[in-house]
């Protein structure tokens, strides 16, 4: 419960360094050490004291902040736990931090922190394939709802840079594809569906060269050249750029 005393940035300037090494920060090595001591035990008294104090740095942690998120990650990583005890804890503990941090709950902090929800999404993306049982957790269990309906939330956030990633990245394609098989849908139907948001990305946030290697990739699934894939697809792909160009007003938005 003293949990709060460790994370003044004073103490953890003290108690730890950026490991520029490995690209962690302070934050990332506290909870490290938790990371590492929850693999390790085998004592589950133990164990729910771990999770408890993991809790308690959500509860306490900036939301805007890295600790609130890296927490709430490590709880998450419990959710496929092969020991029910331990999902259900996690499970609990998550809405009770949750709870803490704003009313509504973790749904509110979604809604509201767009930040923390792309994160998320990121986050599940990446365990979609490899942990497929955490992230139909995470959606019965912590938000109520269908795995189905969480992957239709996550389709337009992590969609378009999983198409970005597909060339250097051997396993984006089997995330789409599995993308499409939790939707129950074709990887063809899924990427016309989503085009606009796929292009409006590459568009805003890729240089040339990504562009073009996205045309590419979507000429050989679908079929149609690149004019035909723009004709198809331009009045949502300007109102995507208006809604971009709305909410922005830095130089690189007006270069682009």
């Amino acid at each position: 419960m003293q949990i709060h005393c460790f994370i003044e940035k004073n103490v953890m300037d003290s108690l730890f360094e950026d490991d520029d090494t490995c690209n962690k920060t302070k934050e990332e090595n506290m909870l490290g050490i938790l990371k590492h001591a929850l693999a390790a035990t085998e004592d589950l008294d133990v164990f729910e004291t771990l999770l408890e104090t993991v809790a308690e740095i959500m509860r306490v942690a900036d939301v805007n902040g890295y600790l609130f998120f890296f927490s709430f990650a490590l709880l998450i990583d419990q959710l496929d736990n092969s020991n029910i005890w331990v999902r259900a804890t996690a499970a609990q503990l998550i809405h009770k931090s949750a709870a803490v941090k704003q009313k509504g709950g973790i749904r509110s902090i979604l809604s509201k922190f767009g930040g923390i929800r792309d994160e998320l999404f990121e986050y599940l993306k990446a365990r979609l394939v490899t942990h497929p049982i955490m992230v139909s957790e995470f959606a019965e269990a912590i938000l109520g709802i269908p795995s189905v309906d969480l992957v239709r939330e996550m389709v337009p956030v992590v969609l378009p840079k999983l198409v970005v990633l597909q060339q250097q990245n051997c396993h984006a394609l089997a995330t789409l594809q599995e993308l499409a098989i939790r939707l129950n849908t074709s990887l063809l139907d899924l990427l016309l569906e989503w085009c606009h948001k796929m292009l409006s990305f590459v568009f805003l946030h890729s240089d040339a060269k990504e562009l073009v290697a996205v045309m590419q990739f979507y000429e050989t699934q679908t079929g149609s050249d690149t004019r035909e894939i723009f004709t198809a697809v331009l009045p949502v792909l300007l109102e995507e750029f208006v809604h971009f160009l709305g909410d922005s007003h830095s130089d690189d938005t007006d270069e682009r």
